[in-house]
C-alpha cells in the first residue's frame, strides 16, 4: 500500500471572478479642491520647466527623470505618457509611506451594520453596540469616520519617466488645460492630476535609498579603509529602448567612474526586462567621500537609476554532522523534469552517484577544494532523498545540475571559504544563460535538458529584501516562467541575525512551552521589517517557500543549545516571511525547514547554533 494517498484532481475550468468582501473601515482619499491644487502645484511645472531651459547648453539638451507622486491607485500610466511626445516612461514604484497633510488624507468609514455584516454570530444590535462604544472612546466620530486617519501614512506611487524639454512644456501645457478644460484631456491625465501630491526630479537620496548601499558601503569600509583594495557595486542605468541612447549612456557613465580612479568589472543588458547595470568599484576613499555626503559627478548623474551592492547571493557554512546510516538506493532511469542552480555538488558520494547530471559551461568547479563542495550537494541529497532520518525512496529521475556559485577567493575566514556568485558575474545573467542552455541551447549547441519542468533556486540575495518594488531577478523569472513554462521554486531566504528575546536562558527555562513560542512569535513579528522576502522570492510566477520549524530527527538533550520555538507547526523563527508585490501572501508554501536551536550570548541575546548535531534536517555532505 502506498506510503501517500492518491490526489484526485478535478477537470480543469475557468471558474468567475469572485468580488471580495469590503473590509474594515474601507478607505478612500481626501484629496484638495481643484483650484487649491492648481495653486500649489503650478509654480513646481513652472520650476521644471525653467530648470530645463537653465541646464540646455548649446547642441545639449538635458533630460531628467521626472517623479510624479500620486495617492491612492493609478493604473496604466504608461498609456498616459504616449500622449506625450518626449515623455519615456521608466518605472511605477508602490509605496505606503506619503505622509499624508490637510489637503491629502484617508477618509476611513465605520458604519453600524459592518461588525454584522463583516463577522458570524454578530447580530445587527451587537454591532450598533460596538460602534456606539467606538464613537464613544473617540475611536470615530458622529459620521462613523476613523478619526486618526490624518495621522497615517498613505498609499500610492511614484510614476517615472525620462522627460525633455518639449515634454515638459507639453505637459504644462496639459496642466494648464486641467481642471476647466477636461474634455481635451484624457481620462488618465485627468485622473493623475487630481491626485497628485508631488513632482520632482529624480535625485541623489532617490539612487541610495532603501537599496541597503550606504550600509554596506560602511561594513566594506570598516575592512578596507587605508588599503589599495577597491570596493565593488553595482549602477543600475534607467533603460532606455534606443540601443544607441544605451551605448552612450553607458560609456558616458563608465567614464564617470574611471575618472575617479574606479574600474568596469562587468555589465549586463537584458532587453526583455528593462534592465540595464553596471558592476564597478571604487576606492576606500571615494567611498568614504560619498558617506560623507560629497558628491561627486557619478552619483550626480541623471542616468542612474540606483547604486546597489553587488549579489550578495552566499550559501551558508554548513556544519559537519554525523555519518550517514543505511538509506534506500532505488533505480534512476528517465530523462530529467528538476533542475538545481546552486554551486557544485559532489556527484561521487553512494547517496548521489549516477543520480546528478552536472552542466559546467563556466567551469566553476575546477575553483573547489575537495571539501568545499557543501551547499549544493546537501541540497541535491535533500531533493533526491528528503530527510535522511524519514527514510523516504529516493527520485526516481535524475536531477539537472548548473552550478552558478563558487567558492569565495576573498573569504580568509571560513575554512572552506563560503560559496558565492562571483562578483565578475551578473546573478540576473547567470540566471538567463542557465535557463537559455537548458532550453534553447547555446551557439550551436542543442538545448541540454528540455524536459525541464521545475528549477530549484535555494539561493537568494539577503542585501536586496522585498521594499515595493520588484527586484530586478524577479521579474527575471517572471519572465522565465511565462516563455518557458517552467515552476520555479525559490527560498524565501533566511534571516541568520541575532535576536534580542529580552529574556536569559534562565527566564526562559521557566516558561511553559505555550509561552516560550507566543514570546518568540510577538518578538519576530516586531522585527518584521527584518524578516522580509529576499531576491528573487519576490517573483510572481515563482513558488516562494519558507520554512516550518520541524523536521524528523529525534532528539531528547539539546545540551547547551535553546529551542526558542518549542513547536513544530509554526515557521521557523529564521525564515523571510511577509507580504509581497501588491499585498501578496508571501511565501505562497511553507515546507518541513528543520529546528534551529539558538546559542545564548549575553544581554537576552541569541544567536542561531552552527553545530551539525541533530535536530534538523539530515543530507549528505562532502566531507
Amino acid at each position: 500500500m502506498p506510503k501517500r494517498p492518491l490526489l484526485i484532481l478535478p477537470t480543469a475550468a475557468i471558474a468567475d471572478r469572485v468580488k471580495m468582501k469590503t473590509g474594515f473601515g474601507s478607505s478612500n482619499y481626501h484629496f484638495p479642491l481643484p483650484q487649491k491644487q492648481k495653486n500649489k502645484l503650478t509654480p513646481q511645472f513652472e520650476s521644471m520647466l525653467q530648470k530645463f531651459i537653465t541646464d540646455s547648453t548649446e547642441g545639449i539638451e538635458p533630460e531628467y527623470v521626472l517623479v510624479l507622486e500620486t495617492t491612492g491607485k493609478i493604473d496604466n500610466f504608461e498609456r498616459a505618457v504616449r500622449a506625450v511626445p518626449g515623455l519615456e516612461w521608466l518605472a511605477e514604484i508602490d509605496t505606503d509611506e506619503i505622509e499624508a497633510d490637510d489637503d491629502f488624507y484617508e477618509i476611513a468609514k465605520i458604519g453600524k451594520r459592518l461588525f454584522y455584516t463583516q463577522i458570524d454570530d454578530i447580530t445587527t444590535k451587537q454591532s450598533s453596540d460596538i460602534w456606539t462604544a467606538l464613537k464613544h472612546n473617540d475611536f470615530i466620530d458622529k459620521n462613523g469616520l476613523i478619526t486618526d486617519t490624518k495621522e497615517k501614512l498613505m498609499s500610492g506611487r511614484l510614476f517615472l519617466s525620462m522627460s525633455n524639454q518639449q515634454a515638459m512644456r507639453d505637459l504644462l501645457s496639459k496642466w494648464n488645460k486641467w481642471p476647466d478644460n477636461r474634455d481635451v484631456l484624457s481620462k488618465k491625465w485627468v485622473e493623475i492630476f487630481s491626485q497628485l501630491k508631488d513632482m520632482r526630479k529624480w535625485d541623489i537620496q532617490d539612487r541610495l535609498r532603501e537599496t541597503g548601499i550606504e550600509k554596506y558601503w560602511k561594513e566594506k569600509l570598516d575592512i578596507k579603509k587605508g588599503t589599495a583594495s577597491k570596493i565593488p557595486f553595482e549602477v543600475e542605468l534607467w533603460y532606455k529602448k534606443d540601443s544607441a541612447k544605451r551605448n552612450d549612456i553607458q560609456t558616458k557613465v563608465e567614464q564617470l567612474i574611471i575618472s575617479e580612479n574606479g574600474s568596469i568589472i562587468t555589465k549586463c543588458i537584458i532587453d526583455e526586462i528593462r534592465f540595464h547595470a553596471i558592476k564597478a568599484e571604487l576606492s576606500p576613499e571615494s567611498i568614504e567621500r560619498v558617506l560623507n555626503s560629497e558628491y561627486t559627478k557619478l552619483f550626480k548623474c541623471d542616468d542612474v537609476m540606483f547604486f546597489r551592492p553587488t549579489g550578495q547571493c552566499v550559501a551558508d557554512v554548513y556544519p559537519e554532522g554525523v555519518e550517514e546510516e543505511a538509506f534506500q538506493e532505488g533505480e534512476v532511469f528517465g530523462v530529467p523534469v528538476l533542475a538545481i542552480l546552486d554551486g557544485d555538488p559532489f556527484v561521487y558520494h553512494s547517496l548521489l552517484e549516477n543520480r546528478l547530471i552536472v552542466d559546467d559551461p563556466d567551469d566553476f568547479g575546477s575553483a573547489y577544494q575537495a571539501k568545499g563542495r557543501k551547499h549544493c550537494t546537501a541540497m541535491a541529497s535533500l531533493v533526491c532523498h528528503g530527510e535522511l532520518d524519514a527514510e523516504n525512496l529516493p527520485l526516481p529521475r535524475p536531477i539537472y545540475v548548473r552550478p552558478i556559485m563558487k567558492p569565495n577567493p576573498d573569504d580568509f575566514i571560513n575554512n572552506p571559504p563560503l560559496e558565492h556568485i562571483p562578483k565578475d558575474h551578473f546573478f540576473e545573467d547567470l540566471i538567463l544563460r542557465s535557463a537559455r542552455r537548458i532550453f534553447e541551447g547555446e551557439s550551436d549547441e542543442k538545448p541540454v535538458a528540455p524536459t525541464i519542468k521545475i528549477i530549484n533556486l535555494s539561493i537568494c540575495d539577503p542585501v536586496r529584501m522585498f521594499f515595493h518594488q520588484l527586484s530586478s531577478c524577479a521579474k527575471l523569472l517572471d519572465w522565465l516562467s511565462e516563455k518557458y513554462q517552467v515552476l520555479f521554486c525559490i527560498s524565501a531566504g533566511n534571516n541568520g541575525a541575532d535576536i534580542g528575546l529580552e529574556k536569559s536562558k534562565a527566564e526562559l527555562s521557566q516558561l511553559t512551552d505555550e509561552d516560550i513560542t507566543k514570546h518568540t512569535m510577538k518578538i519576530v513579528h516586531g522585527d518584521i521589517r527584518n524578516y522580509r522576502l529576499m531576491a528573487p522570492a519576490d517573483s510572481v510566477n515563482a513558488l516562494s517557500i519558507g520554512a516550518i520549524h520541524t523536521d524528523k530527527s529525534n532528539i531528547s538533550n539539546h545540551g547547551n543549545r535553546v529551542d526558542i520555538l518549542p513547536t513544530q507547526e509554526l515557521p521557523s523563527p529564521i525564515t523571510a516571511h511577509g507580504y509581497g508585490f501588491r499585498n501578496s501572501i508571501n511565501p505562497e508554501i511553507y515546507l518541513p525547514g528543520g529546528r534551529q536551536l539558538y546559542d545564548y550570548l549575553a544581554n537576552n541575546r541569541y544567536r542561531s547554533s552552527d553545530s551539525g548535531m541533530a535536530p534538523g534536517q539530515k543530507v549528505e555532505q562532502h566531507r
